[in-house]
């Protein structure tokens, strides 16, 4: 809902923090399945880690820069 009435950088660094935190939140349950013994679904998660631990870094990233861009 914050995103709707933010505009320009605002919007920017607000949607870049909501990308971090919601990928950050993310790798907890994907980290406990793929140390886990579910069959199929810890490798899903086992498969799927490197990926989601890349989306985190690339969107710290561009949090970042959405700060340094706003000031």
């Amino acid at each position: 809902m914050l995103l709707r009435i933010l505009g320009g950088d605002s919007f920017s660094n607000a949607y870049t923090s909501n990308q971090s935190a919601d990928h950050q939140t993310l790798l907890g349950p994907f980290c406990r399945a793929a140390n886990s013994n579910l069959g199929e679904a810890r490798l899903f998660a086992e498969q799927s880690l490197p990926r989601l631990e890349k989306h985190l870094v690339m969107a710290r990233v561009l949090h970042s820069e959405a700060q340094s861009i706003e000031g």
